[in-house]
């Protein structure tokens, strides 16, 4: 999949690097993943220490998201790999 927003430019993913996303890999804490929550997808590292799970941007402009029981949350896979041009 290719990274369509800024929230991740901290773990040098930037608008339009190409994700390799493994849905075999177990999602666990502080990997980063793609999430579908309800309607649409984000790339986020979650992060599983404490009362409920969270999803954290790297770029601080960012809020985390909070992942309470019975929202739309689907875990779709584990980025491995990025892929994008040298600026």
């Amino acid at each position: 999949m290719r990274a369509a927003s800024d929230s991740m430019t901290g773990d040098a993913i930037f608008p339009g690097d190409v994700l390799v996303v493994d849905s075999a890999i177990e999602p666990g804490d502080d990997k980063i993943v793609v999430v579908w929550l309800g309607t649409d997808h984000c790339v986020k590292r979650l992060k599983l220490a404490g009362e409920m799970p969270v999803l954290l941007s790297s770029n601080p402009a960012y809020e985390p998201i909070y992942l309470h029981p019975g929202d739309d949350v689907r875990i779709l896979g584990v980025v491995t790999f990025v892929i994008h041009k040298l600026r």
